[in-house]
């Protein structure tokens, strides 16, 4: 087992301060974890946000501070929408998390959470 830290701590949601994503995985590894779940959506790891190439040097971050990729923490509804057919809502949610899966295995990670 491997103590990890959810980077939705540093998000500022809930009037505590806000780091960026580098700033929190910093941060993660200032504070003695081994892990690092990161949110996957703003203003984290949003799919709009971070290309696979800045995964790739987001990774690199990751190496150097000796951390590993517990998680991305998806943010889906697959129920959402069902009243308007002619939406392709849960098509996009599909794709939200297959985005998010393709940034997990470059970061190293195995482990998408959708919820």
């Amino acid at each position: 087992m491997k103590y990890s830290l959810f980077t939705v701590t540093f998000a500022g949601f809930w009037g505590q301060h806000r780091l960026t994503l580098e700033e929190a995985i910093d941060k993660t590894a200032e504070l003695g974890f081994e892990g690092v779940e990161i949110m996957g959506k703003r203003p984290h790891l949003s799919p709009l946000d971070y290309s696979l190439e800045d995964c790739k040097r987001l990774r690199e971050r990751l190496d150097e501070k000796g951390l590993k990729l517990a998680a991305i923490a998806g943010y889906t509804d697959f129920t959402g929408g069902m009243e308007s057919a002619e939406v392709p809502f849960p098509e996009m949610q599909i794709a939200y998390v297959e985005a998010l899966a393709q940034r997990a295995q470059i970061l190293g990670g195995d482990l998408v959470r959708i919820f």
